[in-house]
Order: C-alpha cells, then structure tokens, then sequence
C-alpha cells in the first residue's frame, strides 16, 4: 500500500460535517452538528440580520449529486423529496399538499417517503437503496428525514436502527390514521398524545430533532467520496483507482469499505469496492467480470485465476470477495451456484489440479453437494470455464477432464 496521506477534506471544505476535535468527543461533536443543522432549517428565515444563511453550510459535491440522484424529474414534488412506493408499477398515493409545503421550507435536508399502502413489503431493489442513500447522508454529515406511510416491516426497521434515523410514522389514531416522530436508535417508541394528525413542518423538524447517528462514519474529500458514491460504471471506478491509487489505495480506505460493507450488505454495488482495492489499479479482472453475461463469468474469473497461477499463488480470497459481491442481493439460486462458496471450491480444484493433486473427483462432488445442488445452466457454465483452461494448463488436462465430470454429477 502506498504511504498515508490525509484522508480527510480539509474542514473549510467540509461544511458541517468539519471538526478538528480530538478524539473522544465525537458525540458531543455529532450533538453539537444536529442542533446546529436544525437551528439553522428552523430559523432559516430570521439568519440575514445575524449574517448567517444556509447557504454558509454548503455540503460536498459528491453528496449534491447523490442528492440530484434522488429527485424525480419531471415530478411536481420538491426537488428534496423521494419516495419509494410497495406498487408495481410504482403509484404511490398522492402526497399531502401540507407534507409538500412543509419540505419546501426545509430545502436543505433530504426527505424519503417509504409508500406501503398495505400492497406488501417495498423490493429488495428499494431497500437496498434506502440502506444506501442513509450511508450516503450520514457520510456526508447531511441531514435527512424518513416518513413511512403504512406498515414498518423488519428489513426497513433494521435499515433504519443501523443509521439511528429520526423517522415519521404513520399510526391508528382512533378511528383515522396520524403521523408521529420517532428514533430508529430505540424501539420506534411513542404516547399517545404525541401523534398529530397532519405531516406539517412542526412534526418533520421533530423527527429531526430525534434523529440519533449511530454510526461512527469520518468525514470524507471530494475524491474519496465521489469514488465510493458518484462514479456511473464500474469501468470509471477502475479508471479512478489508477488516477488516485497513492490515496485510494491506502489501508484506512480498506477498512472503511469494509464497514460500509457491514452496514449495506445486500448492494452490489457496495460489496465490488472491497475486491477493486484488493485488485488495486493493474488488474481490470473487476471490471471486466462485472460486466461479463453470468453464463460467462465462472469462464471469466477461472481464467483469470488459472493466469496467476503461473506467476505464485493467488489471493483467492480477492477472487471470492468478486464473486460475493457480484451476487449481492440476487435470488438464493444465483448466489449459490455463481456466490463464494461454489466459486470458492472451483478455484481450489483448479490450483489442485494445476499441481497434478486433483485425485479425489467423490469428495469434489460430496463438497459440492453438501453446498446444493447446482442447476443444468451452473453446470454447463461452470464445465464449459474448465474446458476453457485446457490450453493453458496441458499437463492437467486429464485432472481438467475429471474435474468436469465430477461438475456435470453435481
């Protein structure tokens, strides 16, 4: 890894989210950091005679185009308001004309609406999205608000407890429906008498000031930033990593995708990060197994690892981390056949037969079995990547040729 440079933007650069405290005083520094974002939101209106405006706290150019992510185009909702709607096709129900008005006199905080309607848990796609656009505004220090309409499933109440989210419920109020604020930080708790029966401003800046980050997430520069949340391709992610591996490339980034990676589990998009470091900048294996057709991945990734066999032994623990990431979040017969594991016993079959030590085709198939059955497709695509390194490893190819059999009985 390269020598260590500053990670972190310099605090002129970073709005709110700078602090040059010492170590130890993070939550008062978080506290002082909310307080500091709502007073500013609620009393927006009286800040020009004391020479202070919102416009002081400028937030971070990677976050401003997360922000951008998140708008409807061609809705008639503020530009700070996204919602997630359970309906396929997406039709959430018409937003209250007073949770419109009450956005837009807090433009600088990002509002999500979760729209349940009683038509079933959101996608996975959605959650996933939500779990990132969290990760994102807490890296970035910024201010954001989550209202649910109808019921609070277990995947968005975990979502929402990882990031301590100041949240809007809605719930029973009689005989009608109101809305509450509540901290994802404890058990989404409430009285009675705290429920209101509009989404007005007054009950959005309470949720705010519930909101509770329970997530230790360092500040980070533009590059830093616009590499882990604003790149559009993988292909662009690599190219950064060459331009930018004297910072990328070094440890403490490592560490923090892997964090990242704990708290968003289920987006691919997240999980690649950790195998792109791991290949750093000379190997474009990432990008080029990303965009591969799934049939041709395993004769993708099997080639890769049979090339550095030649020159040692490889990491495959870089080549697993790919696989675990590209199968993020897809149905369990995808993750299995194409996941880490299945890969995993590929490629210590192929390092085995490539020393002439692939013997024992029943114990492959009894792994292998043990994992799950493969489907007709997995087998083709997985025979068709050993037949592929024929070539390349002549003095295998009988253990290659009993290496494919034992793939078919699987």
């Amino acid at each position: 890894m390269p020598e260590a440079e500053p990670l972190f933007a310099a605090p002129e650069s970073r709005g709110i989210g700078a602090t040059t405290q010492a170590p130890g005083v993070g939550a008062l520094t978080r506290e002082h950091e909310r307080q500091t974002f709502v007073w500013i939101e609620e009393h927006a209106s009286a800040t020009d005679g004391l020479g202070i405006s919102p416009d002081d706290f400028a937030e971070a150019s990677w976050l401003a185009q997360v922000r951008v992510g998140l708008s409807e185009p061609g809705q008639s909702t503020p530009a700070n308001l996204s919602v997630f709607a359970s309906q396929v096709p997406a039709t959430p129900r018409r937003l209250p004309e007073v949770l419109i008005e009450a956005v837009k006199q807090r433009p600088h905080r990002q509002f999500i609406v979760l729209d349940r309607d009683g038509q079933g848990a959101l996608s996975p796609q959605d959650v996933n999205r939500i779990n990132l656009t969290l990760e994102q505004f807490r890296t970035g220090r910024s201010p954001l608000t989550v209202i649910v309409r109808g019921s609070l499933d277990a995947d968005i109440k975990r979502v929402l407890r990882t990031y301590g989210s100041g949240t809007v419920l809605e719930v029973a109020s009689g005989l009608d429906t109101g809305f509450v604020a509540v901290s994802a930080a404890g058990d989404f708790s409430f009285q009675p008498g705290e429920v209101s029966p509009q989404l007005d401003v007054a009950l959005l800046d309470a949720a705010a000031r519930l909101d509770t980050p329970t997530v230790e997430t360092a500040p980070v520069d533009e590059t830093l930033g616009g590499w882990l949340f604003t790149m559009q391709n993988i292909q662009d992610q690599h190219a950064a990593l060459q331009d930018q591996w004297q910072k990328l490339g070094q440890d403490g980034i490592a560490k923090r995708v892997d964090a990242m990676i704990a708290r968003v589990p289920d987006e691919p998009a997240v999980a690649v990060l950790k195998p792109l470091l791991a290949f750093g900048p000379d190997h474009d294996i990432v990008p080029r197994f990303w965009t591969a057709p799934e049939m041709d991945r395993p004769t993708t990734i099997v080639r890769e690892f049979a090339t550095a066999l030649k020159t040692g032994t490889p990491d495959t623990v870089s080549f697993t981390a790919l696989a675990d990431a590209v199968t993020r979040g897809t149905d369990p017969e995808t993750r299995h056949g194409y996941g880490p594991h299945v890969t995993t016993t590929m490629l210590e079959s192929v390092a085995r037969a490539a020393t002439g030590q692939f013997e024992d085709a029943k114990y492959f198939i009894d792994v292998m079995k043990q994992q799950g059955n493969l489907t007709p497709d997995q087998k083709v695509a997985w025979s068709q990547a050993i037949d592929s390194l024929r070539a390349s490893m002549p003095q295998a190819v009988t253990q290659l040729t009993t290496l494919q059999a034992a793939i078919l009985e699987c």
